[in-house]
C-alpha cells in the first residue's frame, strides 16, 4: 500500500509536473506569439488612443492587405477606384479633325457641328436669325466738312468765317456777297438753296416755309426754337450741318444782329468761334433752318 501510494504520489507529482511544464511551455509560446504579433503588427497591441485617433491611425492602414489590381480592397470601409486606362487616352486625331471654328457669314454666326455631340449646336445655329446691316447713307459733303479744321474769325463775322471754312472744305454753291440783304445770314441761306448744291433738311417737327430775300424766294424746312433745341438734344442734327438761326424771325431784314450762321462741330455751333452749345442765343432762339450739301 505504501509503495503503491508512493508510486501513485510520484506519478501524480510527475503528471502534475509534466502538466505544469506543458502549461508553462504553452504559456511561453503564447507570450512569444503575442510578442511577435505585437512587433509585426503594432495595431494589435492595445493602446490608449481615443476612438477618433484609432480610426485615423496609420497602423490601421498598414495592416490592411494589398488588393490585386482590379480586385476589391480588403480594408474595411475602403473601395478601390474603378477606372480604365482608356479614359486617360487623348482625343483621337480622327475626332479632332471634325472640330471646326465658327465663322461669320453675312454677319450671321455659322458653326460646323463639333463632333458627334452636335445636336444642340446645330439647333442653336439653325435658329439664329441673320441681322440686316444698317443702311449706310454717308454724305461726302458732311464728311469733308468734318475733316476740315475750322478756323476762327473776327467777332461778329459769322457769315464771312463760315463761308471761308466751307470753301476750305471744298464746298460749292457759296455766295460771293450777301450785302444786298440787310439780314446777311438770310441772304447767304437763300443763295445757297438757289445754287442747287444745298438742301434744307426736314428735321422732325419742322414746317415748310417760304423765305423771301432781295436775292430771291426759296422753300425751307423751318424749326421753332423749342423744336430745334429738342432735336439737338436727341442727336438729330449731324456734325457738319450748316445751321442758320435767328431770334428775330426770317421775315426780319432790317439788320443782321440777332441772326447767325455756323457749322456743327463737337455738339456745338462754330460760327466765328467755338460756342458752348447748339444755340448762340440760348433759349431765345426763335427759328432755325439746317442745310446739308447735296
Amino acid at each position: 500500500m505504501s509503495i503503491s501510494s508512493t508510486n501513485g504520489s510520484n506519478s501524480s507529482r510527475g503528471s502534475s509536473s509534466s502538466q505544469g511544464t506543458t502549461h508553462s511551455t504553452t504559456a511561453d509560446a503564447g507570450k512569444t506569439s503575442v510578442s511577435k504579433t505585437a512587433t509585426e503588427h503594432p495595431a494589435a497591441v492595445p493602446s490608449q488612443m481615443t476612438p477618433i485617433q484609432a480610426k485615423f491611425d496609420r497602423s490601421s492602414f498598414d495592416t490592411a492587405s494589398v488588393a490585386a489590381p482590379g480586385a476589391a480592397s480588403q480594408a474595411p470601409g475602403l473601395t478601390a477606384p474603378s477606372f480604365t486606362t482608356a479614359s486617360l487616352q487623348p482625343t483621337p486625331m480622327a475626332y479632332q479633325a471634325n472640330l471646326r471654328a465658327p465663322t461669320l457669314t453675312n454677319q450671321a454666326l455659322q458653326a460646323t457641328p463639333l463632333g458627334p455631340a452636335s445636336s444642340f449646336q446645330t439647333a442653336a445655329t439653325e435658329s439664329a436669325q441673320a441681322v440686316a446691316d444698317a443702311v449706310a447713307t454717308p454724305n461726302p459733303g458732311l464728311e469733308a466738312i468734318n475733316a476740315t479744321d475750322l478756323r476762327p474769325g473776327e467777332p461778329h463775322t459769322c457769315v464771312a468765317t463760315t463761308r471761308a471754312n466751307l470753301r476750305r472744305a471744298g464746298m460749292e454753291g457759296l455766295p460771293s456777297a450777301t450785302g444786298n440783304d440787310g439780314n446777311n445770314p438770310r441772304g447767304m441761306m437763300v443763295q445757297m438753296l438757289q445754287s442747287g448744291h444745298w438742301s434744307s433738311v426736314d428735321i422732325p417737327n419742322s414746317t415748310p416755309r417760304t423765305i423771301t430775300s432781295p436775292y430771291g424766294t426759296v422753300q425751307a424746312h423751318v424749326l421753332t426754337g423749342e423744336a430745334y433745341l429738342e432735336a439737338a438734344a436727341n442727336g438729330q442734327i449731324p456734325e457738319g450741318s450748316v445751321v442758320f438761326q435767328t431770334k428775330m424771325g426770317w421775315d426780319y431784314g432790317e439788320g443782321s444782329r440777332g441772326s447767325d450762321v455756323g457749322i456743327v462741330r463737337n455738339g456745338a455751333v462754330f460760327n466765328y468761334q467755338a460756342n458752348n452749345g447748339m444755340s448762340v442765343y440760348g433759349d431765345r432762339v426763335r427759328e432755325v433752318v439746317i442745310l446739308h450739301p447735296n
